[in-house]
């Protein structure tokens, strides 16, 4: 496979699993029954807002740390799926999404920096 089609692949799938994250948090707090509400929905997705530039813009820097912000979204999937019957299908689809987003941004990562200058990853340059 080409160097840039599968980086558009990637790209596009961190594009798509980012959404689906932001939508899929307070849409999981708002539908249920029992569920507690679109405020905390909200207030769960707001740190995602955060990458959002970076991850548009392609930034490498933005989705390195982007990928270690998710893995606060797959424990809280871990812990809903574990914790709480009446999410529990709810929170399988944010930790699988959650998951699948780590990986593509990792995915990403790795194809958009092979043979890159990674001289600003070495300390002390």
């Amino acid at each position: 496979m080409q160097r840039g089609v599968s980086e558009r692949f990637f790209r596009f799938a961190v594009l798509a699993n980012y959404f689906a994250l932001l939508a899929l948090l307070p849409a999981m707090h708002a539908l249920t029954p029992g569920g507690s509400g679109l405020a905390t929905g909200i207030a769960l997705a707001l740190p995602l807002l955060a990458p959002l530039k970076g991850l548009w813009t392609r930034s490498a820097y933005t989705h390195r740390w982007a990928s270690l912000l998710v893995i606060a979204y797959i424990a809280y999937g871990l812990v809903e799926v574990i914790a709480n019957p009446g999410l529990r299908s709810w929170a399988s689809g944010v930790l699988v999404i959650a998951f699948l987003l780590f990986v593509s941004l990792v995915t990403y990562l790795r194809g958009a920096l092979i043979g890159a200058d990674r001289s600003f990853d070495t300390p002390g340059s």
